[in-house]
């Protein structure tokens, strides 16, 4: 809030695009690199989230590509990669503008990005798991299905090994 208040800003699709020198979200991904990288081998839980490159415009989510896989490369150099499981999520696909009208809109608005890198350690160790989670890529799944793939790996980094068809099923799911 007081880089807001205090820096000037640079306003892109209706949102804060830029604050001071730098996009808005470089702030919130920095920070998630050095969260990470502070707490290398302990385990945690970090959510970092933004809108301010693609929330208004689809279009807008190209201005930030390459530093987005800057971004990958600077966690590959700091072993982030090698000690973390990442997920990257949208939240929704896009909700308004030319492509909802086309003829697959429907399911773009409904369909959000989800990638998930886990490490070679962890797809040595529960191969099972690596071959469950690829069988599932080109699969429709819900928030439901994430929500239980974190609680398993949070059981699995306090040494509790249970079988995912084990685990409690959410009651709404």
């Amino acid at each position: 809030m007081a880089m807001e208040n205090n820096l000037p800003k640079i306003h892109q699709s209706s949102l804060k695009y830029c604050i001071g020198p730098r996009r808005y979200v470089e702030y919130i991904y920095d920070f998630g690199v050095e969260f990470a990288e502070r707490f290398l081998g302990k385990s945690i839980f970090g959510l970092f989230w933004s809108n301010s490159v693609s929330h208004n415009d689809w279009r807008d989510s190209a201005t930030i590509d390459q530093r987005m896989v800057d971004y990958f490369h600077e966690m590959d150099f700091r072993d982030i990669f090698e000690n973390n499981v990442v997920v990257f999520l949208s939240d929704h696909g896009a909700r308004w503008g030319p492509l909802i009208y086309k003829k697959g809109g429907y399911i773009e608005e409904r369909l959000p990005m989800l990638f998930l890198h886990l490490p070679q350690w962890f797809q040595n160790k529960y191969p099972d798991m690596v071959w469950a989670l690829k069988q599932n890529r080109n699969r429709l799944t819900s928030p439901y299905d994430l929500h239980m793939t974190l609680k398993h790996l949070a059981l699995m980094s306090l040494g509790k090994e249970h079988k995912a068809d084990e685990m409690a099923v959410p009651v709404s799911c």
